[in-house]
């Protein structure tokens, strides 16, 4: 089942790219995938702090404060997000609470939404393609899995094959 080889795969790696055209269950296996980390002993065994779930078009401020929810702060992140002052320091802020709070997981699923367009797969808010890159290239616990229509362009975002293959044939099959 393609949850149980995600959550292998991310024992050894921290990026997880579920790429596959619509309707053929991206979605599904993220879901699957949450159900098989949350039932309470995974989480324990995994050694997750939390797992933040975020579905459709970005902004900073929304993933400040989904963040947020892990430690009841969402309101301070999502007013840290709208503050005066320069990304780079919100985004330490941003990085240094999750450091502090344990290893978590980022699910972004649909994110083609993000996406400038199909033909142009780059992010098109700078402040999320800011904090993309940023977790593309910390040294941290924390997984990204990220589901979507196109493969966007940043660095270290690949998307898994075995997966992609194992959807095909599953839409195949059913058709």
């Amino acid at each position: 089942d393609q949850a149980k080889f995600l959550l292998g795969y991310l024992e050894t790696h921290r990026v997880a790219a579920i790429v596959a055209p619509p309707m053929f269950g991206k979605s599904a296996v993220v879901r699957r995938l949450l159900r098989e980390v949350t039932d309470g002993v995974r989480i324990k065994r995994e050694g997750l702090a939390g797992i933040v779930y975020l579905d459709g078009p970005l902004t900073l401020g929304r993933i400040f404060r989904e963040t947020g929810r892990l430690t009841g702060q969402s309101e301070d992140w999502s007013q840290r997000a709208d503050s005066p002052g320069g990304l780079a320091d919100k985004l330490r802020d941003y990085w240094s609470y999750l450091q502090a709070f344990g290893p978590v997981w980022l699910i972004l699923d649909s994110f083609e939404e993000n996406l400038r367009g199909p033909h142009n797969p780059a992010v098109a808010d700078p402040e999320v393609e800011a904090w993309l890159a940023a977790l593309l290239h910390r040294q941290s616990p924390h997984r990204l899995i990220l589901a979507s229509r196109v493969a966007p362009r940043a660095e270290g975002v690949h998307p898994l094959a075995e997966i992609r293959h194992a959807l095909d044939s599953g839409f195949r099959y059913a058709a």
